[in-house]
């Protein structure tokens, strides 16, 4: 943020309040648009793929214990992949 000094105190240009509050205007946008999509698909047919998705269950187990890790180069660039 852009800062200007005017008698020992700091005001914030207008460009950086600009800037904080479209970020926030954005973030709630994507979030109105997402629980409306969201009400969208459960007024669906339950074959549709979107219906699908949201009220899929996966099959199998949860695997128990502490997660395994394996050696080897795949682990490791994954294991990079995801520190980046």
């Amino acid at each position: 943020m852009t800062t200007s000094e005017s008698k020992g105190r700091f005001f914030l240009q207008n460009e950086s309040i600009r800037i904080a509050n479209w970020n926030a205007l954005v973030v709630g946008i994507v979030q109105r648009r997402r629980l409306l999509y969201s009400g969208h698909v459960v007024r669906m047919q339950k074959e549709r793929v979107a219906a699908i998705m949201l009220y899929g269950r996966t099959t199998g187990a949860r695997a128990r214990g502490r997660p395994r890790h394996g050696s080897g180069l795949i682990t490791f660039v994954m294991t990079v992949l995801i520190w980046v």
